[in-house]
């Protein structure tokens, strides 16, 4: 399943960190980032990591999949965005390096992981305006990031995210509860709290489909998907990685950096995005909207 991919990478890291003597969760046992780019925060009780790059506004914040350390699984990356302008990656509650979230917070929802990583910005004094590159599950995240903090989000980007309405699917395959970071998350309030989340008006967005299906679900319907979160903003992009499956950004980050240039630049200078067909298709993605 793809919500489930992420699990499998961040337990050959878990492996990895402990053949190295180091120990998963514990200083910098679990990750491969140098420590000096590496910092950790209480956001209630609880410590998470964060790692920033580079320099410039807006702040690039990256938002791993399903299950995985985002600090590890933005590695590298993360080096070749952080030439055009800060960025940071950090791990969720539970994941990498960060602690446990404590059984008494909760319910766990998309929406308290949103809520989770704002605090751990304003604690780390990461000032907005942000733009959000979700990937997989992340887009959940970030989708309600932009809900809840509005102001302070000036642009997306979605790499082959999940939406609201795979939910019902993934119940019909039974698949299985979604657990993140060893927590059960609430994914019928997650799917409330998106439904309620609205669009993000004219904030640019670019969408990225993988143009390999690696998932159980109709790929029809993921297809209607895909087009649909394109419509969250009257600035989108809609761009299909020819060739590439789910980790768009490992396989071909030339597709997901140009996305992330071209929202930075919008927000920069307060444009629109322009048109898809003048740089996508030179770095192997398919125009299907914008």
């Amino acid at each position: 399943m793809r919500r489930k991919v992420g699990s499998a990478v961040i337990a050959c890291w878990v492996l990895l960190a402990l053949a190295c003597g180091g120990a998963a969760g514990g200083e910098l046992g679990g990750s491969q980032t140098p420590a000096a780019l590496l910092k950790r925060f209480d956001v209630g009780g609880y410590r998470m990591w964060i790692s920033c790059q580079g320099s410039g506004s807006p702040t690039v914040i990256l938002e791993v999949g399903y299950d995985s350390s985002g600090i590890d699984g933005w590695f590298g990356f993360q080096s070749l965005v952080s030439e055009t302008t800060r960025v940071c990656s950090y791990d969720r509650a539970g994941l990498g390096m960060s602690d446990p979230r404590p059984v008494s917070v909760g319910p766990v929802t998309s929406g308290l992981q949103a809520d989770e990583l704002h605090t751990l910005l304003g604690d780390a004094g990461i000032p907005p305006p942000y733009v959000l590159l979700g990937h997989s599950y992340g887009g959940m995240i970030v989708r309600l990031f932009a809900a809840r903090y509005p102001d302070e989000t000036a642009g997306m980007v979605l790499e082959d995210s999940s939406q609201e309405d795979e939910v019902a699917l993934y119940k019909e395959a039974h698949a299985g509860p979604w657990i993140d970071g060893g927590a059960k998350i609430d994914i019928t309030r997650t799917v409330a709290q998106l439904r309620a989340a609205g669009t993000l008006g004219a904030k640019p967005l670019v969408v990225v489909t993988a143009g390999i299906y690696e998932d159980v679900l109709d790929p029809v319907a993921e297809a209607r998907i895909q087009d649909e979160l394109a419509t969250l903003s009257t600035d989108s992009v809609h761009v299909l990685a020819v060739g590439v499956g789910h980790f768009i950004h490992d396989e071909r980050p030339s597709i997901v950096l140009e996305a992330v240039k071209e929202v930075v630049d919008a927000v920069r200078n307060s444009e629109a995005l322009p048109p898809c067909a003048r740089s996508f298709p030179a770095v192997g993605g398919k125009c299907l909207s914008g």
